[in-house]
């Protein structure tokens, strides 16, 4: 019996699908719904990514309010060097759960209105700059811990991690400047920004973090992640110091500092994950060569994050918030998906070894 909304063919009396799990007796499903079936399918074509298996937001993310010693959380960021390197038979594969990301992100916060109530009680100016750096650095800085979380091979030292993000993202405002200058693209206005920033961020990543030792999709998500949490801190810091000193009004700075933060999860760190986790996956174990870049299947999905920087830039209007929450779940499916990738990389390499391990046994 086919099922009505994916079309696999089921069992003869089959209530559910095997492979959507749809019921396969109820009714096709409404336009809206099928609608939103059909892109998700056109952008994991877009992605060269697969439907999602087992994924459940909840899961995921039942692990934020469990209790913790501070040993455990200690021993949690041990990773990345060879005595803390777990062998690749140790990594799980299933959906991982992150959870220090949200604790990052109340403590900075909470630190950000400390300087805010501080510089309304007295007024003194020198709480200005702490308002600015934990306003621009909080939802960055939680979102780049996610994908650090979320790196299973844990081959990655979150030193390595915070020494990308601070001058990967000055490295890359760099390189943006120069690429404004190269490329005349002033007549897209703001949306050139897709183009050349989305490009700077890839190409400092590259610099960065091509060796060969990293080849993990989940490594490149998270050098990705690094570079642009790092782009987007330097810049959120960067309009809110230009508005402070433009109107003299704290409220203008404020306003600036809570409308790029809340949008930052979705922003320059997811972008450049999906650009360089897309790279990774057609680099694999090799050293970097540019004629990666011609990879198909990362040339498209390239398209995804500099598509989505274009029209988020795009003078397009708005309304509640709509182009926002666009770009935030476009976004993050395309993650999800690389990231499931990324699993199964990992999954693949673990039966590899299994099974040399059997040969040698034989």
């Amino acid at each position: 019996m086919p099922c009505q909304r994916c079309g696999f063919k089921n069992a003869s009396g089959s209530r559910f699908c095997r492979y959507c799990g749809f019921p396969v007796s109820a009714a096709p499903p409404a336009p809206a719904a099928d609608l939103f079936d059909g892109f998700t399918r056109r952008l994991q074509n877009l992605a060269s990514t697969e439907r999602l298996e087992g994924f459940r937001l909840s899961a995921m993310f039942s692990d934020v309010f469990r209790h913790r010693t501070p040993e455990e959380i200690e021993e949690y960021f041990l990773t990345g060097t060879s005595r803390a390197t777990p062998p690749i038979e140790a990594v799980e594969t299933g959906w991982p759960r992150p959870w220090f990301f949200f604790r990052a992100l109340l403590f900075v916060v909470v630190v950000y209105f400390g300087f805010s109530f501080l510089m309304q009680q007295f007024g003194n100016a020198k709480m200005i700059p702490g308002m600015i750096l934990m306003g621009a650095l909080a939802f960055p800085l939680a979102t780049l811990i996610l994908f650090f979380e979320c790196n299973t091979p844990r081959n990655v030292t979150l030193h390595a991690v915070i020494v990308m993000m601070a001058f990967g993202g000055m490295a890359s405002l760099a390189l943006t400047h120069f690429g404004n200058r190269m490329a005349d693209l002033r007549w897209l206005g703001a949306m050139s920004a897709g183009i050349v920033e989305e490009s700077a961020k890839l190409l400092t990543v590259i610099l960065l973090a091509r060796q060969t030792r990293h080849k993990y999709i989940l490594n490149g998500l998270l050098f990705g992640a690094a570079v642009g949490a790092g782009f987007e801190v330097f810049e959120i810091a960067g309009y809110a110091f230009e508005r402070v000193m433009a109107t003299r009004t704290l409220s203008v700075m404020e306003y600036e500092i809570h409308m790029r933060a809340f949008t930052a999860p979705f922003g320059h760190a997811a972008w450049t994950a999906i650009a360089a986790g897309a790279l990774w996956r057609a680099k694999g174990d090799r050293p970097f060569s540019p004629i990666q870049l011609a990879d198909t299947r990362f040339l498209r999905a390239f398209l995804i994050p500099v598509g989505l920087h274009m029209f988020y830039n795009s003078p397009l209007p708005s309304p509640f918030f709509l182009k926002e929450a666009v770009v935030a779940v476009v976004s993050w499916f395309t993650i999800l998906g690389l990231m499931q990738q990324g699993l199964h990389q990992v999954r693949a390499e673990q039966q590899a070894v299994a099974q040399r391990i059997l040969a040698t046994a034989g």
